[in-house]
């Protein structure tokens, strides 16, 4: 498979950064679900500010920790945009992430 590529802001043109962000079923019905509470400008440069930290090249990020944090995911999977992932990832030596699964997740609801 190729490799993965990062992508950096230069490559955007002008369009809103939060528009890169909509999912593709938001995209498909023409819904855009908005942050309750921020008004357009505020959730831009959210938006920014999420894709500039996770579109660097990955020297820029600079890991300062000792020791192995172990990271619990509980219902949240997300890796790319996933805050507790990063501090756990730049404040620590090495990173365990733990998932428990419970198969009851998996059984019949009645």
């Amino acid at each position: 498979s190729p490799p993965l590529r990062r992508f950096s802001l230069h490559h955007l043109s002008n369009k809103p950064v939060s528009s890169l962000f909509l999912c593709s079923t938001a995209k498909m019905n023409g819904h855009v679900y908005r942050v309750p509470g921020l008004d357009e400008e505020e959730m831009e440069s959210v938006t920014r500010k999420t894709f500039e930290r996770y579109a660097l090249p990955p020297s820029s990020a600079k890991r300062n920790g000792k020791g192995t944090a172990i990271l619990w995911f509980r219902n949240d999977l997300r890796v790319l945009d996933n805050d507790a992932l990063y501090r756990a990832w730049s404040s620590s030596d090495t990173l365990l992430p733990v998932y428990c699964l419970d198969p009851r997740l998996f059984q019949t609801t009645h």
